[in-house]
């Protein structure tokens, strides 16, 4: 009697599970035809997103030497490249060959006039260390920050002058003073290192960009990832984290902004970005920061100056923004945190080597970022120009005299 009761529980537990492996493989089958259909439905081909960016005002404004085909492959070039690991830093960019977007295989991405690697010591060195605006997000490997301050500097100094590009997406000043460091360590050693910084010191307040993902990769249990990682290529998984999305999205999503509410008191904001404590924690973060790097780079005979770069929230009528229609996010925390800084660094001056450069834009009248943040080729142009003048008024790089013939 025990024996037969046993065959039924098997049998019955049996047919149970064939049957949910069955409805598993039923509903991941529709939903892999359902999210085929949809893909293919969606699916926009090369000819209509050149299209759509011939006819995209907008683009044609802030790309105007460009045509639509050369804006889509910059723009391809641009925000297809997946960041890679690295020590110490997290991430990286990474190695790269295109027609706008050039990245070496050392890590900095390329300018006009590149210098050889490693660099020659013959040469006045420059490493520039910063986030995309740095990098130069949207803009191809001539119209940077670096490459313009490469031109600038050249003309003045009194040796030959070489730009490395260090800036990578979403830097923040503790990754610039660790990278920093691996290159001293390394024995690469340049005779001026500069910092950009400012956005990405609030746009992420917590740290490093990918800080949460690493906290969840290592918070998971021991081989999980190896283990299951099957599960992520089901289409039930991909249903999962679509409708996850769309939950946080809802729960998250900030209003769409007016542009009859650009002024500094604007109705969208709902004054979530103006935390004090935050602000404060990011500046002194910030300063520490620069301390670091001031002793580390004193150390090893390294010129450091640190630039404080404009943003598009700080001093400039968005009314000439042409991407200012949807909410900036926590880019908003620079929308107040830089005032600030203005007032710190006007009641404790840091000193020669710090530039402030971000209110260089209050006066202009006219189109200067490609997209929410990242600069225009004119306001690229200006940035550089900025620093070069800055960096030339205070002494900061050999300048070339008439008792000190170049070359």
């Amino acid at each position: 009697m025990a024996h037969r009761k046993f065959l039924d529980y098997y049998r019955n537990t049996a047919l149970f599970i064939l049957n949910l492996v069955v409805l598993l493989v039923i509903v991941n089958a529709a939903l892999y035809v359902m999210f085929r259909v949809n893909d293919a439905r969606t699916h926009v081909s090369e000819a209509e997103r050149i299209a759509r960016i011939h006819n995209n005002p907008e683009l044609r404004r802030v790309y105007p030497d460009l045509d639509a085909q050369s804006i889509h492959q910059l723009m391809q070039e641009t925000w297809s490249r997946a960041y890679g690991y690295e020590p110490f830093t997290q991430f990286r960019e990474r190695p790269f060959t295109g027609r706008f977007v050039n990245v070496s295989e050392a890590g900095y991405r390329l300018s006009k006039n590149q210098g050889p690697w490693p660099p020659d010591p013959e040469n006045y060195n420059v490493f520039v260390f910063g986030g995309s605006t740095t990098f130069g997000y949207g803009l191809p490997d001539s119209q940077t920050v670096a490459s313009y301050l490469q031109d600038y500097l050249a003309a003045h100094a009194s040796a030959d002058v070489r730009i490395y590009n260090f800036g990578r997406g979403s830097y923040v000043s503790e990754q610039e003073r660790v990278l920093f460091e691996e290159l001293l360590l390394s024995g690469l050693v340049p005779d001026l290192a500069l910092f950009i910084d400012g956005l990405n010191e609030f746009a992420f307040p917590a740290g490093p960009a990918e800080t949460e993902r690493l906290k969840a990769l290592f918070g998971a249990p021991a081989s999980t990832l190896d283990r299951w990682r099957w599960i992520q290529r089901l289409p039930m998984t991909r249903l999962a984290r679509y409708m996850r999305r769309s939950a946080t999205a809802a729960l998250t999503s900030g209003p769409r902004i007016d542009r009859r509410n650009l002024e500094p008191t604007a109705a969208f904001d709902d004054g979530k970005y103006r935390d004090p404590e935050v602000i404060a924690r990011v500046i002194e973060r910030y300063f520490q920061n620069k301390d670091l790097i001031g002793a580390v780079a004193d150390s090893r005979g390294v010129s450091a100056v640190f630039v404080w770069q404009p943003i598009p929230l700080y001093k400039y009528d968005l009314n000439y923004h042409l991407f200012a229609r949807s909410d900036f996010g926590s880019n908003f925390f620079a929308r107040y945190g830089y005032a600030y800084v203005a007032r710190r660094i006007a009641q404790d001056p840091p000193g020669r080597s710090f530039l402030w450069c971000a209110d260089i834009q209050e006066s202009l009248k006219e189109p200067l970022y490609v997209d929410k943040v990242h600069y225009t080729a004119r306001m690229s142009r200006l940035f550089a120009a900025t620093i070069a003048e800055q960096m030339l008024e205070r002494g900061l790089i050999p300048v070339h005299t008439a008792h000190t013939p170049r070359g």
